[in-house]
C-alpha cells in the first residue's frame, strides 16, 4: 500500500515541476530594444568647401552617405532606424580637400526637436585644435588644456560623438533627453589653416598684412588646391584608405 502512495503522491509534484518549467518556457522573453526611424542632416559639400563630410556611420554601418550641393540641388537625407544610443554610437568622417594643414575645426551638433535658441533647437559647439596666432582678427581666447591637432591634406578625421556624449546631454536634455531624438543636424562652420587663413560662411580669409587685426576677403573663386578634385560622388572621387581618429 505504501508502494502505491508513493506513485500516487508523485504524480502531484511531477505535475508541479511541469508546470513550472512550462511557465517558464512560455514566458515571453526580453523584448529587443525598440528602435526608431532617425535622421541625420549634415552640411552638403559644395565645390568650395575645405572640408566634405564624406560619410556618417552608426557602429560600423554607413546610415548617411556623403551630400553635394551641384547645380542648386542637394541630395536627400537618408532616414534609418536606430535604438535610444543612437548618438553616442555616431561617427562623422570628415575629409580634408585642400592643400593645406588644418589646425582649427568648429563644428556645430543641433537637436532640432529640442526648440528655442533662435528656433535651430539646441545643441553642442565642438572645438577642435587651436586657432592659429596669425588668424584674421587676432587671436581670441582658447582653453589652455585643449590639444593641437594637424589635419593634413588628403587625410580624413573622424569624430566619435560617444567622446563627447556627456556634453552633449549637458546641453540638451534639460528640454529633451538624447535618448528620445530623431532628427540630429550637423553644421561644419569653420576651419583655419596653419598659415592662419580662415574659412567660413562660404568664404576664405586671411589676415590683412596693411591693417593688423583685420582680415582680408580672398576672390570668390579662390580654393586652396583643385576645388574640382575630392568632391563625394564625382567620378573621381577616392575614399582614404587611412583614417585618423579624433
Amino acid at each position: 500500500m505504501f508502494g502505491s502512495l508513493k506513485v500516487i503522491c508523485g504524480i502531484p509534484v511531477a505535475f508541479a515541476v511541469f508546470l513550472i518549467l512550462g511557465t517558464q518556457w512560455l514566458r515571453p522573453a526580453k523584448s529587443a530594444a525598440v528602435e526608431t526611424e532617425r535622421q541625420v542632416e549634415v552640411t552638403p559639400t559644395d565645390q568650395m568647401s575645405p572640408v566634405a563630410a564624406t560619410e556618417v556611420r552608426l557602429g560600423s554601418t554607413v546610415v548617411q552617405p556623403g551630400r553635394m550641393f551641384q547645380q542648386g540641388r542637394v541630395e536627400r537625407i537618408t532616414p534609418f532606424q536606430a535604438g535610444d544610443d543612437w548618438i553616442q554610437n555616431l561617427t562623422l568622417h570628415l575629409y580634408n580637400r585642400t592643400n593645406k594643414t588644418i589646425v582649427f575645426a568648429e563644428i556645430i551638433f543641433l537637436f532640432p526637436e529640442s526648440g528655442s535658441v533662435a528656433r535651430s533647437g539646441r545643441g553642442f559647439v565642438l572645438e577642435l585644435g587651436r586657432i592659429p596666432p596669425s588668424a584674421p582678427g587676432g587671436l581670441r581666447p582658447q582653453p589652455s588644456d585643449r590639444q593641437p591637432i594637424s589635419f593634413l591634406p588628403g587625410q580624413t578625421m573622424v569624430v566619435h560623438l560617444g567622446d563627447y556624449i556627456e556634453q552633449i546631454r549637458r546641453q540638451v536634455e534639460p528640454v529633451l533627453p538624447v535618448a528620445a531624438s530623431t532628427h540630429l543636424r550637423i553644421s561644419l562652420v569653420s576651419f583655419y589653416f596653419a598659415d592662419g587663413m580662415l574659412y567660413r560662411a562660404g568664404a576664405y580669409r586671411s589676415a590683412d598684412p596693411q591693417n593688423p587685426g583685420k582680415e582680408l576677403l580672398m576672390g570668390r573663386d579662390y580654393f586652396p588646391g583643385n576645388m574640382n578634385r575630392s568632391w563625394p560622388g564625382r567620378p573621381d572621387w577616392i575614399s582614404p584608405a587611412g583614417a585618423r581618429k579624433k
